[in-house]
Order: C-alpha cells, then sequence, then structure tokens
C-alpha cells in the first residue's frame, strides 16, 4: 500500500485569494505559500504521494465555477513545477454546502470537510494506508477530516486560515502547529515518516 500527505489548497499550498472572503478564481492570482514547491518535492521524495483535498464550497454559492477551480489547479501545478517542485499526484474537491444557492451543489456532502469522504476516496483509489498517511490544513475542520479518516498526524499551518482557527487548536493540544507547509512536511517526516 502506498502513504501520501493530504495537503488542503488554498492557505496551505497557495496563499488565499480575495483578503476578505478567501475566493480565489482567478488563476492569475494564485502565489504559493512560502517553501511550498520544495515541501511537494520533499513529500515525493520521501516516497509519499501528494494528494489535495479541498472544500469548495464557492461553486454552490455561484462565486465561481468548477471550471474556474480546474483553471487555478492548473496554475498552482505551474507555479509548482517552476519553482523546481512537483505536481501533487492528485486533486479532490467537494462543490458542495448545504447553504448554496446552486441547486444542484446545495447539498449535504459526505466528501466536505470536516468529513473524511475525499480522503477515503482517495485512499480506494490511490491504495492508500491511511494509518500511514497524514494530513496538513489550516483549518480545524482539516484537522477533523484527518483524524475521521484514521490519518496517522494532523498538522495545522498557520498560513491561509491558521490564526483564525489557532487557539481551538491550541485548547485541543492534539495537533502539531507549525508557520507553514514546509515546516509541517519536515516535521511529518522527521518524527512520524
Amino acid at each position: 500500500m502506498k502513504k501520501a500527505f493530504f495537503l488542503d489548497r488554498d492557505g496551505v499550498i497557495n496563499e488565499e485569494g480575495d483578503p476578505v472572503t478567501g475566493v480565489l478564481f482567478e488563476p492569475e492570482k494564485v502565489r504559493l505559500t512560502p517553501g511550498a514547491a520544495e515541501a511537494v518535492k520533499k513529500i515525493h521524495e520521501a516516497g509519499f504521494l501528494a494528494i489535495v483535498v479541498s472544500n469548495q464550497g464557492g461553486v454552490a454559492m455561484n462565486w465561481y465555477t468548477m471550471e474556474e477551480v480546474y483553471a487555478v489547479e492548473k496554475r498552482l501545478c505551474e507555479l509548482l513545477r517552476e519553482e523546481g517542485g512537483h505536481a501533487p499526484d492528485a486533486f479532490y474537491y467537494c462543490p458542495h454546502h448545504r447553504k448554496g444557492v446552486v441547486a444542484e451543489y446545495s447539498i449535504y456532502c459526505e466528501n466536505r470537510k470536516p468529513a473524511a469522504g475525499m480522503l477515503l476516496k482517495a485512499a480506494k483509489q490511490w491504495d492508500i494506508d491511511l494509518s500511514s498517511s497524514f494530513m496538513i490544513g489550516d483549518r480545524f475542520t482539516d484537522m477533523q477530516a484527518g483524524e475521521n479518516a484514521k490519518c496517522a498526524k494532523c498538522c495545522f499551518v498557520l498560513t491561509g486560515h491558521g490564526r483564525t482557527d489557532e487557539e481551538k487548536v491550541l485548547q485541543e493540544g492534539r495537533f502539531p502547529v507549525k508557520n507553514n507547509l514546509l515546516e509541517a512536511v519536515t516535521f511529518l517526516l522527521e518524527e512520524f515518516g
């Protein structure tokens, strides 16, 4: 079986979009977080898959389309390669949100974090041993998704929305907190890899 790093996208690999909403749907506005390219490269060099699992409820809210989500993904991969890194092995998205306005996406979905659906789907499709895999995110719901999937360890980063959920994560005391993706990957590989 394979091992993987499950990574949230916005705020973890790339910077958040709009300063108020965090929405990112314009490829030309994609900016990598510090060390992101090196982090993904390090994941691959250690023999892990890099799998992106990202809530994209803005599709349900009619803020952007799945085509725009894919355009951002394409640009993200280009930037990672331009900086000497590797593209992630796969991307999984949940475009659903119960409070959405686009009927087909305005539903409860078992893929939306904190549920583990995206991680479980990836594990099945890629033959991943979740108990030897890790989750890295900038929201408490990312940590919950990793736990719900029974990942070996979840690590919280302070980029993106990290400062918003930091207090809750620290109170829980279960998750290591690192400044960015590269620090989180390095820590997890050294301590648990």
